[in-house]
Formats: structure tokens, sequence, C-alpha cells
């Protein structure tokens, strides 16, 4: 089984957040397992507090875990499947693999510098492991 990667180009804070909860909210309705690596306790629990407020007309059930779970959405620091996802959003700095994963998402960050040269890296270890590469647009 080969694991796509999705690029998601995001230029502001602003388009990562609404891409995060839009892409945790399809999964959720979906009842599809979603798992978001963070890259750290700091950023988890960012993104911990944004799922509980956004959508704004509701908030996505979720949890945090560094252990196997059955959560739909899974949010944690460590790269491992915890959740059998099929999907997963990267949000770390080094690539993601993982058995089962079919889909990761990474934000191709519009930037110059330390995270650019991050996103190129990981572009290079899954091209190195042959996985497809595209870029994805969520619908506006």
């Amino acid at each position: 089984m080969t694991t796509k990667i999705f690029l998601i180009p995001t230029a502001t804070t602003q388009e990562k957040v609404r891409t995060l909860t839009t892409l945790a909210a399809q999964h959720f309705y979906a009842k599809e397992p979603f798992l978001i690596v963070a890259p750290d306790e700091k950023a988890l629990q960012f993104i911990d507090e944004l799922l509980w407020k956004e959508p704004k007309e509701s908030f996505l059930p979720h949890m945090i875990s560094h252990i196997p779970c059955s959560s739909l959405i899974t949010l944690t620091t460590i790269k491992e499947n915890l959740n059998q996802a099929s999907h997963a959003l990267n949000l770390t700095t080094s690539p993601f693999f993982c058995p089962n994963i079919t889909i990761i998402y990474e934000f191709d960050e519009q930037t110059n510098g330390p995270r650019r040269e991050a996103l190129e890296a990981r572009y290079h270890a899954y091209r190195e492991k042959g996985c497809p590469i595209s870029t994805f647009h969520l619908p506006t």
C-alpha cells in the first residue's frame, strides 16, 4: 500500500486553522478516524483548545493520546497510528511514515526559511519512499 502525500498550500495562520478544523470535521462527520501529529506539547494544547472552540456553531469531539485509543479524532506527538486512522495531518518538521496511513496531509507553507527547508526535506524523504505527492486544495 502506497501512502499518498497531499500538500496543502497555506500562507497564513488563519488558513492553517481553517484547514485543520475543516479536515478534522470532514473525517469526524464521515466517521473516519483521523490522526493529527503535533510537533510538541505546546502545539498539542493549542490544537486541543482550537477543536473545542471551532467550528463556532459546535465543537469537534476528540482526545489527546499517547497510547492506542478508539477516538475518531486523535491528537498526539507520537508518530504512531494510535487510532487506526487511514488519514493523518503531519504538523511536525520530519516525515511521517506509519503502517495503514494511506493519506498524509502536510502544510505547504508559502514562506522561506527553516519551515520551508523542513518541508523540502520531508518532500525528498517521501519521494525516496515512492510516495506520490500532489497539491490539495480545500473547497472554499
